[in-house]
């Protein structure tokens, strides 16, 4: 099986979308799709360039207890409150930020301590390493644009919305060479319930506009602290 061939099992659980998906739905129709097969447990996407994708990755008693404290923690930081570039800043709509914790803070919140633990399992993070773990939260129209993540050793990004229509958007795109990059060949990787990602830091990659109709964006995000 290939780096990019998903191994499926059994049948998408299907969910009764929320309310506003529903009002979506009647003022947008979509063509009516069949449950399709789901990805396994563990990585769906890995390769050697930088790039790995899992899906359910934590527990169905992990993921709840992780999107619970996400969820309900207090997001107020604007992206003015930090040293994010102008072009960012003026043009996409606001990205909340909670506060940011290292792994060693006195004060590291349960279930930050659960994620920490469970990403330093995979092939791309140290037993040991040292992570800045928070909570972003994406407004309708919110997205980033291209960069890596050169202050860090490895980005790591955890969906938790239980919601999220593939036109709404808000899809990360990965490119794994400068050729790529310069003619916009990219991987992407649709928002998904706990579904994790990890990039090295040198992969170039943004995130598109979310649309207009889309729910609030809700994921943990993680930052490999390069050594001193």
């Amino acid at each position: 099986m290939s780096a990019y061939q998903l191994k499926t099992v059994g049948n998408a659980e299907r969910k009764r979308p929320g309310l506003l998906t529903r009002i979506a739905w009647r003022l947008f129709p979509q063509p009516q799709q069949q449950p399709g097969p789901v990805a396994s447990l563990g990585p769906v996407v890995s390769d050697s360039k930088g790039i790995a994708v899992y899906d359910n990755y934590f527990s169905d008693e992990e993921f709840r207890q992780i999107q619970h404290w996400a969820m309900s923690l207090p997001a107020d930081l604007t992206r003015q409150d930090r040293d994010w570039s102008v072009y960012i800043k003026l043009d996409f709509n606001e990205c909340l930020m909670s506060r940011m914790w290292l792994t060693d803070d006195n004060d590291l919140p349960p279930e930050a301590q659960l994620f920490v633990d469970r990403v330093r399992q995979t092939d791309f993070v140290d037993d040991d390493a040292s992570i800045l773990v928070g909570v972003y939260r994406w407004q309708a129209g919110s997205g980033i644009g291209e960069h890596t993540d050169g202050h860090t050793e490895a980005a790591i990004t955890y969906y938790i919305n239980d919601t999220w229509e593939k036109n709404w958007f808000g899809d990360l795109i990965f490119y794994e060479t400068k050729e790529a990059e310069e003619r916009g060949f990219g991987r992407s990787v649709s928002p998904f319930a706990n579904g994790l990602v990890i990039n090295r830091a040198t992969m170039p990659h943004k995130v598109t506009y979310s649309s207009k109709l889309s729910l609030e964006r809700v994921t943990v995000q993680g930052f490999v602290v390069i050594p001193d």
